[in-house]
């Protein structure tokens, strides 16, 4: 994206607006490249643990003789990649200045914009707003519970329109509760009582830099100014075992020597153990927030299906907040970003998430292997390939952030995560294959992302960025392939780097390690081969479209009630399947669907299967090398 700057203009207006009046002009000033004329004090009350609320009060200072100001609730946001600013939780908004009362008007062209008209002599304004956090159940993430609190910082603030938020000086502060510890990557940390402030910073950065608070809170320093922030649910959450912080450490170790280089001078992960704060993995260039379940450190072993989102997050640091696709850079909150290059930002990152979960034991090298095989079965089988491409799931945060869809696999949903993801495996081969083992996709990564080691300033990038960077590391058609791999409708399924790195998709009727343990067993996984999911009541979920389950009607709006005219459990599911491959005998199922109950047939015969990854031979083969550890 090219960011055009030109002078801000301000509106002058003689008198309050009021609901009477002409709309005003519908346009918000341009955003210049000039620095905000003063400092805002931000300061967030995250006391009330009760009705989870959160209420910001600001102060703006204004240019001498601004008679009209615009003030923006944060739209377009970073990590999300989307207009999801969560406008609608923000109530109790009022503003004043030091001359008198400010009225104001909300614009029309942008609701998440607000004019107000400053009294003769203003030379500061005063903003309040409460920001509600969302209760259990709700459609969105709980930001506070009665042990923990993740602020985010853009969601309870405004900011000037037409200045650059780069250059936009804000000084913040917080009120916790009583005894809660806190947590971040904002520097200067000053604590009086109940009060925490920080030193001055862009807004920018402030945006990018969450807080995490609670009553239970533990810090183990991880090695290169890296520590693990972690708040509990309970004190006994936060008793790790020494697998979980070696893991850590060696994560650590095995990012800094995959990219070669450091872009932080300290950096946070923030990890809420809890089953009651909302889930979240978001990066940040110096931090991340992420949720885990209450056992994670504590039962290592046993959560290690889900210890991809700590490297993943940490390589945003890199991919993502450090070098990043030109589309995603904008000198405010309210410019419309452009993300078709996500399959680099967050497919790649997918890539080395999993590369460095094995490489540094965050992941058993068998559960790695697993969650591939999960998503290259899924692929495989995914109906929506044929009419839509990975390039275009890019836009699917901005269609509908978070939105219900009831058939994924037709309508497809951010594969530009785990499709894009392999589709870098099948570059890394071809390099290897190219330079006879003598060049990978590591190589890659140094060049493109360990550039300028030390340095935080974002170095944005184009597509002909990647494809000169991976040409200097092996001559090929890249253009070509990286336009059809991802590009392109009706691909292949993403098989190719699985099966050049010496592996194959196969089908076995047990579960593979990852499946075993994210699925609780995989006692209600029949997506391999019916292609749904059936719950221990018998309530079907993700049909995947074209499934056999598909084709005998078992959508998610449907109860499973008896198979083979006996009651229905997950174990007797099985079973009948088991029977009907040996018998070919297709299993009876009665099913309820609104207040109607059926008889239907499921001609189905291949039992019941789960995807795995098989090495071609006894030797080790490209995959094996490309997981093994890096660090010294």
């Amino acid at each position: 994206m090219i960011n055009r700057f030109v002078s801000l203009v301000f509106l002058a207006t003689a008198v309050p607006l009021s609901a009477g009046d002409p709309a005003p002009t519908p346009a918000l000033p341009v955003t210049q490249a000039a620095a905000y004329p003063g400092t805002i004090a931000i300061e967030v009350d995250a006391r009330d643990t009760v009705s989870r609320a959160f209420t910001t009060t600001q102060t703006i200072p204004v240019v001498a003789g601004t008679r009209d100001l615009v003030l923006v609730y944060p739209k377009w946001l970073q990590g999300n990649h989307a207009p999801s600013g969560q406008i609608q939780r923000v109530s109790r908004l009022a503003f004043t200045s030091d001359k008198g009362p400010v009225e104001w008007q909300r614009v029309p062209s942008e609701p998440y914009a607000f004019r107000l008209a400053l009294p003769d002599g203003a030379s500061k304004v005063m903003v309040e707003l409460t920001y509600t956090s969302p209760f259990p159940g709700d459609a969105w993430r709980v930001l506070m519970t009665d042990a923990m609190l993740n602020l985010q910082w853009e969601k309870m603030s405004l900011y000037p329109a037409g200045w650059d938020i780069n250059r936009m000086r804000v000084k913040p502060s917080v009120l916790l509760p009583d005894g809660w510890a806190v947590a971040g990557a904002l520097d200067g940390e000053v604590r009086e009582g109940n009060r925490v402030s920080y030193a001055e910073t862009d807004y920018a950065t402030l945006a990018d830099s969450p807080l995490f608070a609670g009553k239970h809170h533990r810090r183990w320093d991880l090695g290169q100014g890296v520590e693990l922030e972690a708040f509990g649910d309970e004190a006994k959450n936060l008793v790790a075992k020494d697998e979980a912080i070696a893991a850590g450490k060696a994560l650590v170790a095995e990012a800094v020597a995959t990219f070669g280089s450091k872009h932080f001078d300290h950096y946070d992960f923030l990890l809420a153990l809890t089953d009651q704060l909302g889930g979240i993995g978001l990066e940040h260039h110096r931090s991340s927030e992420n949720t885990q379940s209450p056992d994670d450190l504590s039962d290592f072993a046993g959560n290690t299906h889900d210890n991809s989102l700590l490297p993943h997050e940490f390589t945003h640091s890199w991919n993502g907040k450090f070098r990043r696709p030109a589309g995603l850079v904008a000198p405010d909150f309210h410019t419309a970003l452009d993300a078709r290059l996500l399959w680099v930002y967050e497919g790649q990152t997918s890539f080395w998430d999993w590369v460095l979960a094995a490489r540094s034991g965050f992941m058993p090298r068998d559960v790695v292997l697993g969650s591939l095989a999960e998503d290259a079965a899924y692929y495989s089988r995914q109906a929506g390939r044929e009419w839509r491409s990975v390039e275009d799931s890019t836009f699917d945060p901005m269609l509908g952030y978070r939105a219900d869809r009831p058939f994924p696999s037709l309508s497809r949903n951010r594969d530009y995560y785990s499709e894009a993801g392999l589709v870098w495996l099948e570059v890394d081969q071809i390099i290897r294959k190219g330079t006879k083992g003598k060049r990978g996709l590591d190589d890659f990564a140094k060049l493109f992302f360990g550039v300028k080691d030390g340095s935080w300033q974002v170095l944005p990038y184009e597509f002909a960025d990647v494809v000169a960077a991976l040409d200097a590391v092996y001559p090929y058609d890249w253009t070509g392939f990286l336009k059809s791999r991802m590009g392109e409708a009706g691909q292949p399924a993403p098989l190719a780097g699985i099966e050049a790195a010496g592996y194959r998709l196969t089908w076995r009727s047990e579960p593979n390690p990852y499946t075993k343990q994210a699925r609780s067993g995989a006692k209600g996984d029949f997506s391999g081969s019916l292609g749904i999911r059936v719950s221990g009541d018998g309530n079907v979920s993700a049909t995947q479209w074209n499934s056999p389950g598909f084709a005998a009607g078992l959508t998610p709006d449907t109860r499973i009630v008896a198979v083979n005219s006996l009651a229905f459990t997950q174990a007797r599911l099985a079973e009948a399947l088991e029977s009907a491959k040996a018998s070919k005998v297709a299993p009876q199922l009665i099913v309820k669907r609104g207040e109607r109950f059926e008889t239907i047939a499921l001609p189905y015969f291949d039992g019941v299967r789960y995807p795995w990854l098989e090495r071609v031979g006894d030797k080790p083969v490209g995959l094996d090398r490309l997981l093994d550890p890096r660090r010294k």
